[in-house]
């Protein structure tokens, strides 16, 4: 959300705040709830894609401090590319936009189980839409649901003009991979590479994905792996069997 308002410089920073609250109301409506990652200055999954933006930046904005009446005149990518400066704009966005009466909530860190929590507390009244572009989360999303909560979409928006965005129905989706499938697709989607694992050479997700539906061996070692009691010794037996 942060880089979809589009700045327009010399704007006070109370007016783009504004702006921010006039996107999320008529876009989304007043009964979105909004959840934010955290910036700590602890190491996250998050970080190497901070250096990836910074990276194609060619400067970073320097640490400002914000109050609502200073005119914003820096470049809005290269201002966010600032750890200092998202951290203390968000505070004040936060703020804002519990003013204009939506929810909000902020993470300690990455904030995908946290969307997908709220999304299942939500789901548990009425029907909810998740707007995201992380698979993180739509994978999390077919793991959890269950049959008495109400149908979850999830909604991933083209990055460019003429890409289309994608609705997908969980529960839909929940029955055709099917409840056992769902049950492992937190291991299939880490080897097949995500946040903090790096995919297998050479084996996509289609790729694990049919292997692990034909293969019973398989799916036993993925629910050791899943297993949060698991020892080392029963990890290293099935390390040994691969």
């Amino acid at each position: 959300m942060l880089h979809k308002v589009r700045w327009i410089r010399g704007k006070t920073c109370e007016q783009l705040l504004q702006q921010y609250v006039t996107y999320v109301k008529s876009k989304y409506g007043s009964g979105v709830v909004v959840v934010f990652d955290g910036y700590g200055s602890m190491p996250s999954t998050k970080d190497h894609e901070h250096r990836q933006r910074q990276s194609r930046l060619s400067k970073v904005a320097p640490a400002v401090s914000l109050d609502a009446m200073k005119q914003m005149f820096f470049d809005q990518q290269q201002f966010m590319a600032n750890n200092h400066n998202k951290v203390e704009f968000i505070a004040r966005l936060i703020v804002a936009l519990n003013s204009a009466g939506l929810q909000m909530h902020q993470s300690s860190g990455d904030a995908d189980t946290d969307i997908v929590a709220v999304a299942l507390h939500c789901a548990s009244s009425g029907s909810v839409t998740v707007f995201a572009d992380d698979t993180d989360i739509l994978c999390l999303l077919l793991y959890h649901t269950s049959e008495p909560l109400s149908d979850i979409f999830f909604w991933s928006e083209g990055e460019k003009v003429k890409t289309i965005d994608k609705c997908i129905n969980i529960k839909s989706l929940h029955g055709k991979i099917g409840y056992n499938m769902c049950q492992q697709i937190l291991v299939l989607h880490a080897l097949g590479g995500c946040d903090t694992t790096s995919a297998i050479f050479g084996h996509g997700k289609g790729t694990l994905f049919m292997r692990l539906g034909r293969n019973d061996r398989l799916r036993n070692h993925v629910e050791t792996l899943q297993n949060a009691a698991v020892t080392h010794t029963d990890f290293m037996c099935f390390n040994i069997i691969k």
